[in-house]
């Protein structure tokens, strides 16, 4: 069991596998009050990712591996119940401002974010590049970034 902190959110991890918590590095924290939410992946859904793995990807993927897919999708669907919500999406900030472009896959949403770094290489950064999740705080989205493994796309 380990805890994090996303979108000021206060998240128990009831882990199986220690992939996820290798996952979740950047987000780790003591608890401070009692959790926002709890999830766990159980050993059935493990399974079902498991299967996922092999008819998606064709490969056989181990069950930590599996338990750390998943995870973070019980945590979106919870979101809407805290303001938040997560997107698949490309969070760019440029000049101290965020921008967020969304599409379906394949539709350019990173070559989008390539050309930004490359016509404004010191003004633009990306700081999500593919699941980002957003937040209503005092009247202003905050968005955050929850995807473990920060890429920064050149």
């Amino acid at each position: 069991m380990f805890y994090i902190e996303v979108a000021k959110l206060l998240i128990q991890i009831n882990n199986y596998y220690d992939k996820i918590k290798q996952k979740c590095k950047d987000y780790l924290c003591e608890p401070y009050r009692e959790p926002d939410l709890v999830i766990e992946a159980d050993e059935q859904l493990i399974a079902y990712g498991l299967k996922l793995f092999w008819e998606r990807e064709h490969i056989e993927a181990t069950k930590g591996d599996a338990e750390a897919s998943l995870a973070p999708h019980n945590i979106y669907g919870q979101l809407p119940l805290f303001g938040a919500l997560w997107l698949h999406a490309v969070l760019l900030e440029m000049d101290g401002e965020g921008y967020m472009v969304t599409a379906p896959s394949g539709y350019g949403k990173t070559t989008q974010a390539r050309l930004w770094l490359k016509a404004f290489p010191d003004r633009a950064r990306i700081i999500n590049g593919d699941n980002p999740i957003v937040k209503m705080v005092m009247a202003l989205w905050l968005m955050v970034h929850l995807s473990a493994v920060r890429r920064a796309i050149r």
